[in-house]
């Protein structure tokens, strides 16, 4: 919302007094398993409302998920989020290095899928507290250049460290599938992706 008693403008927001989803990845103790696929449910249900509204995010990570006091979670920061149609696609490269999608990484058009890629990393830093492709490269041109060829051509692996689920493990699989057009949930399809394992327990309906 926003006020403006003239010549002012000022934009009110909600509180989010539980910080972000950053943050609180980094604090002690680690998210346990349940509360990892909490959020993502969230998260999924978030980008479903969104992708059937025909708008694409392009800037999901845990900096922009706030927390509430009430747990629940909230999608932050539109500022890169356009609205992209049926058979549309996107063809700027917008977006935050360790997040963005293969096909965003070798300057293809992209599509609502990218943003799935993105839940898919930010749910592989829940669980390990640590993107998968991200250099660490200190210099600034190196390092996006690093991570963007990580993100191509560097095969998914798991740290030995942490206690996560098999089904955990295969959906970050399929949903950090190189190719978009095999990638879980491609073309919208949220419901491919609620079904998967991971989510057998979660009542969408109550959530």
């Amino acid at each position: 919302n926003t006020y403006k008693p003239p010549p002012r403008l000022f934009m009110l927001m909600d509180i989010a007094r539980e910080g972000d989803l950053a943050t609180r990845i980094s604090k002690k103790p680690a998210l346990s398993h349940s509360l990892r696929r909490h959020y993502a449910s969230q998260l999924l249900l978030g980008l479903k409302f969104m992708h059937q509204k025909d708008i694409i995010h392009r800037d999901i990570k845990p900096s922009n998920v706030l927390l509430g006091c009430d747990g629940r979670l909230k999608l932050c920061d539109l500022g890169f989020a356009r609205r992209l149609g049926s058979g549309q696609k996107a063809t700027t490269l917008l977006g935050t290095y360790a997040y963005l999608a293969p096909e965003q990484c070798s300057f293809q058009p992209y599509s609502h899928s990218a943003d799935l890629w993105s839940l898919g990393i930010v749910v592989y830093e829940m669980m390990y507290g640590t993107t998968p492709f991200e250099s660490h490269h200190e210099d600034d041109d190196e390092f996006s250049r690093r991570t963007m060829q990580n993100i191509r051509k560097n095969a998914l692996r798991f740290p030995m460290k942490g206690t996560v689920a098999f089904s955990a493990k295969l959906f970050l699989k399929a949903v950090l599938t190189k190719t978009p057009e095999t990638r879980l949930g491609h073309d919208r399809n949220f419901d491919e992706v609620m079904a998967h394992a991971w989510f057998t327990s979660v009542d969408w309906e109550t959530l």
